[in-house]
């Protein structure tokens, strides 16, 4: 009985490590990124590189955060390449099972001397070299593709499979890890969607990100990729989820209910959100399609020259939304008045944070 029970604890133990993920996100990286951004690439000999930015360092958490930055830092998100191949770069197929690896060692081969002779690459590019990277510090790690939810738009949409990241193992837990995304970020056009610019940026949010906070933008194309993430996720429910309008409202946002961002609705229901927003706030907005306050802010020019200034129009017509809180909790009531509404946004500070979407039936009154 004694062995029985000790065997059901070491599993218990097991079982809870492996889901047990560190929070990185605020953890000081201020030395490992000075180090990587400061090592130079030298006639191609990525070999040499790999050494250069991980011997100094004892722990992997610190290799890997060395290399994650050296890719930020120096590879260029490549949207022109995008934009021709409606997608990522095409991955190796064999062609012939006699020379399966061999073949694909060339190519990955190839493709990563272009991309560090082009500095520029999209997001199989992008972590295809951090894999490599890892492999020749000694650091499991793998490519993983699959959905990105970009577009407020996107809430119930079937999305393809056009964006791949990683996963690495760092002691006895797994996490994820999207370089392109930490690099910078793209801008499209409204009317095409296709990608006009990309504005270099490091938003160190996406190295080893919570598994909770990055399956609300990325989730697997294939089940096994990430089956150690103890996910109890659909890749339907990653459709359907709420949209969150960025870093820090993926950041700052948890347990929120409902957790659809599908809801279905009739004209006299009341809808309860709730929220809990870690960051102290002072104004909070609720804006949908039939009624929102005009956009705070004006923006003048593009990519690193873009700023910000606030209208006064604007500021003097602002509309605010009434919450209660309980405990660290924000409750939000809506009552549905109109079959018209067909989506809500939440604002924090003037800052929209995250959408759902309505269905609500005609019902020949309104």
């Amino acid at each position: 009985m004694k062995k029985l029970l000790l065997s059901f604890i070491l599993l218990f133990i097991i079982g809870y490590n492996a889901f047990c993920q560190t929070d990185f996100l605020n953890h000081d990286f201020t030395k490992v990124d000075s180090v990587a951004i400061s090592i130079k690439l030298h006639h191609d000999n990525y070999f040499k590189l790999v050494h250069d930015l991980t011997d100094r360092f004892d722990s992997d958490t610190d290799k890997v955060r060395a290399i994650f930055r050296w890719i930020a830092d120096n590879i260029a998100y490549d949207y022109i390449t995008f934009n021709k191949q409606e997608g990522a770069d095409p991955v190796f197929e064999c062609k012939n099972n006699n020379n399966c690896s061999s073949e694909e060692i060339a190519y990955n081969t190839e493709l990563i001397h272009q991309i560090l002779k082009k500095k520029k690459a999209v997001s199989n590019g992008y972590a295809l070299l951090f894999k490599t990277f890892c492999t020749i510090a000694g650091i499991k790690s793998d490519v993983v593709t699959g959905y990105v939810k970009t577009k407020s738009y996107q809430i119930g949409t079937s999305l393809p499979a056009d964006h791949a990241w990683n996963i690495v193992k760092l002691d006895t837990n797994w996490y994820c890890l999207d370089v392109t995304w930490a690099a910078g970020y793209d801008s499209s056009d409204e009317e095409t969607d296709e990608l006009v610019s990309w504005t270099k940026k490091f938003t160190p949010f996406f190295f080893c990100t919570p598994y909770d906070k990055f399956i609300r933008d990325h989730f697997q194309e294939f089940a096994e990729e990430l089956k150690f993430m103890d996910s109890k996720n659909s890749k339907e429910d990653f459709f359907n989820f709420p949209f969150f309008y960025s870093v820090e409202a993926l950041n700052n946002i948890e347990q929120l209910k409902p957790f659809t961002g599908m809801l279905k609705a009739k004209v006299g229901d009341t809808l309860v959100f709730s929220i809990k927003y870690k960051k102290p706030f002072s104004h909070f907005q609720l804006n949908s399609n039939i009624q929102r306050s005009p956009a705070l802010y004006e923006e003048t020019g593009k990519g690193k020259n873009k700023t910000y200034t606030i209208d006064p129009y604007a500021m003097m017509h602002q509309l605010y939304y009434p919450f209660e809180r309980k405990g660290d909790m924000i409750i939000v009531k809506y009552i549905i008045s109109t079959s018209s509404i067909y989506y809500i946004d939440f604002l924090f500070d003037y800052k929209p944070a995250v959408r759902y979407r309505l269905s609500v039936p005609w019902n020949g009154s309104n």
